[in-house]
């Protein structure tokens, strides 16, 4: 299989590497501005120019967390949250991998997911750009957190069974060499599980659509093909209930058997764009829904929070729900 460049074009497809592409969007959500361009070749939605590495780095270890939640550490409503989101993920994991299994989390925040595997009989360590939130995973959580961002990460060939990465991958300039990294760093039949936005997700309305930090914009033959093309076989993929996220189960298997072909799903894209209008939007009930959610889930928080012995320690809250869920504490 042909190799792609290491540092390719910057306008280039990140998946095929084709130069035809439309430009599908000026602004991101926030208002500001943002060129969000699809790819013709292949049906990618990516963001031109990508920052520099050097741009990235920087946003990522100090303000990226400020931009999203307003805070340098979580508080403990993002604990909360965090960790029920984190049980769902375990339940995941424990169908795929034995007790004992090394993982490493990709993009792991205030430690939440990595501390519940703890409890739950893995070997675990993480990556996390932000200097705040790794402090926060290390010191508060007691776990092995490189703080730092992925691509200085160095871990030796064959080193874990399985390496998840939730929300993250939309974030990185080269996906194909992420996830060729990754795959080095994972054992024979070694697994990766990947989540990320649906371009084609209603989720979000249309005027939301871009996000200034999301370089990639991913659907769901891009994603399959992603993971085929840098030597993995894709077991699932499925949409997450309620927003529509892409969630990927790929198994690393040997090169010889990989496809090389791009399924071209630009029209198809394209298609499902268009029909995404903001009448559209609003008749099929979303914007209720999600306002409904977003009101009920405060009161919800404060209410589980006040159930909690230690409700401003981060080991009280993650422990509290072990012990809710049969997990060692």
């Amino acid at each position: 299989m042909a190799e792609i460049a290491a540092r390719p074009d910057r306008d280039a497809c990140p998946l095929c590497g084709g130069h035809d592409h439309r430009i599908v969007g000026h602004r991101d959500r926030a208002g500001g501005p943002l060129t969000s361009a699809l790819c013709q070749a292949c049906g990618h939605v990516f963001t031109i120019p990508r920052p520099s590495d050097a741009d990235l780095s920087a946003y990522y270890s100090e303000h990226y967390r400020e931009d999203y939640k307003g805070v340098t550490a979580p508080r403990p409503k993002h604990i909360l949250r965090a960790g029920h989101r984190a049980l769902e993920r375990l339940a995941q994991l424990r169908d795929l991998v034995a007790p004992g299994a090394r993982v490493l989390d990709i993009g792991a925040g205030g430690g939440e997911f990595l501390y519940i595997c703890a409890k739950a009989g893995f070997t675990v360590c993480g990556i996390e750009p932000h200097r705040g939130y790794a402090a926060h995973a290390r010191e508060r959580l007691g776990l092995d957190i490189f703080a730092g961002g992925f691509q200085a990460a160095v871990y030796n060939a064959g080193t874990f069974d399985a390496v998840t990465m939730h929300h993250v991958l939309e974030h990185l300039p080269e996906p194909r060499h992420a996830v060729r990294k990754i795959r080095d760093w994972l054992k024979p039949d070694g697994i990766l599980i990947v989540e990320v936005p649906n371009i084609e997700s209603w989720y979000h309305a249309p005027r939301r659509r871009f996000h200034r930090a999301h370089i990639q914009s991913f659907n769901r033959h891009g994603l399959a093909d992603l993971m085929c093309n840098e030597g993995f076989a894709v077991e699932s993929l499925t949409r997450t209930p309620h927003t529509d996220h892409l969630n990927i189960v790929a198994r690393k298997v040997e090169r010889a058997d990989i496809p090389t072909a791009w399924r071209d799903a630009h029209a198809e894209i394209e298609t499902a764009l268009a029909a995404h209008t903001p009448l559209a939007h609003l008749i099929s009930g979303r914007p209720l829904r999600r306002l409904w959610a977003n009101l009920k889930r405060p009161m919800r928080e404060r209410r589980d929070l006040m159930e909690i012995n230690d409700a401003r320690s981060a080991r009280g809250i993650l422990d509290h729900l072990c012990r809710q869920n049969g997990l060692s504490s």
